[in-house]
């Protein structure tokens, strides 16, 4: 294959791009797009050409996704001799293809096209996460979340109240002055301390019918985790199928994501979340751009506080909204929380409830030395059923 130019473009010209092209008859695709389809079918009688965006796996090489380089450098090999092929990568990323392959691309021709100032996808075109966020909500709205937040979620009152002062703060930078597309909270601390259920609240509070967008990074601490969370390279098995994120997120109604166990997660995942909390949107293996602007995305994390600091690199803590160690609850707290528990249990089985029975359930308990809230329900909930069985 003879070394050629590519065409550069400017990010916020790329959706006017693919328009002006259809127009000619020239379709645009991703490099994983023409991979799964195959070369011949890629043409269609229609077309008067297409254009290849290399984009996508420039950035997966940038994040060290290197096994899959030489299937790429095949499938480049494979496309010579197609006169109608034109390829085109985002202008930021120009060097590094031409690093990445010196024999392949000599240099660049800047496309001249005129654009309009927008968003690089519009919502029409990104319809499958168009979902009820926070930003969403109006003033009225916005007070019955503080209030369901102070009521369900069980001690943590200064957490709490800082809570609320961030998210305000956030919405009135995300409409007036558009300066932050994500909310961000990033939970330290033990197992079992409620980190996961301010998310929750704020999930069932959005929509309780839809399950919640959640990702462990238990499951995901291979050097492979990024392909896993994004989608397989072109060249690699299960390319083009949608991944665990995108599966997730299109599952739920909600604009709430919870990422769990963080601290397991490799540095290529760590450099994803870094630029989504900075753009408000990704790019799949496919190419597909998600815009996640308006979500709250709370990050967990059993580490120590001192921990935090050498695990998480100082770019991608200055993105987080508000950082917090989540703290073990009183007695008194736990015993609160034990009666809610209770009370759930009796609302939903329609059992009769009475101080008898109530009593006769904690006792079974020992939540004074039990500070792992799932533990505590879980023993509650076995008391609750020898109580009526």
């Amino acid at each position: 294959m003879s070394r050629i130019e590519v065409y550069t473009y400017k990010k916020a010209q790329l959706i006017q791009y693919i328009s002006h092209r259809e127009k000619e008859g020239v379709k645009v695709f991703t490099l994983a797009q023409v991979e799964k389809r195959g070369v011949e079918n890629s043409f269609d009688d229609s077309y008067n050409g297409i254009d290849i965006d290399l984009t996508s796996a420039i950035k997966l090489l940038i994040n060290n996704e290197y096994s899959f380089k030489y299937p790429l450098e095949s499938m480049l090999e494979n496309l010579d001799g197609f006169d109608e092929i034109r390829f085109i990568v985002d202008e930021k990323y120009e060097q590094e293809l031409l690093i990445e392959f010196p024999y392949f691309f000599s240099g660049n021709l800047p496309l001249e096209i005129e654009s309009e100032e927008g968003p690089v996808m519009s919502k029409e075109n990104n319809s499958n996460l168009v979902k009820r966020r926070i930003v969403d909500l109006n003033e009225t709205e916005i007070k019955a979340l503080f209030k369901r937040i102070e009521d369900d979620l069980v001690g943590h009152e200064t957490l709490k109240i800082d809570l609320t002062k961030k998210i305000s703060e956030f919405l009135y930078f995300y409409k007036k002055i558009k300066d932050q597309p994500i909310l961000s909270f990033f939970l330290l601390g033990p197992s079992g301390l409620g980190k996961t259920e301010i998310a929750r609240i704020i999930h069932n509070f959005l929509d309780e019918d839809s399950p919640i967008a959640k990702i462990n990074f238990g499951n995901y601490s291979s050097e492979s985790s990024l392909a896993s969370l994004i989608g397989s390279p072109p060249g690699f098995k299960d390319s083009g199928e949608e991944s665990d994120l995108i599966k997730k997120l299109k599952n739920s109604n909600s604009g709430v994501l919870i990422i769990d166990e963080f601290e397991k997660a490799n540095k290529n995942v760590h450099n994803f979340f870094l630029q989504l909390l900075e753009e408000g949107k990704f790019d799949d293996a496919m190419g597909e751009i998600f815009d996640l602007s308006g979500y709250l995305i709370i990050f967990t994390s059993n580490l120590k506080k001192s921990e935090f600091m050498s695990h998480i690199s100082p770019e991608l803590r200055s993105r987080f909204n508000g950082i917090y160690l989540m703290m073990e609850l009183s007695e008194v707290e736990k015993n609160e929380y034990a009666n809610k528990v209770i009370d759930w249990y009796f609302n939903e089985s329609k059992e009769e409830k009475t101080t008898e029975k109530v009593e006769s359930i904690i006792k079974k308990v020992d939540i004074k030395n039990e500070n792992n809230l799932r533990t505590i329900k879980f023993r509650l909930r076995s008391a609750f059923y020898l109580t009526h069985n």
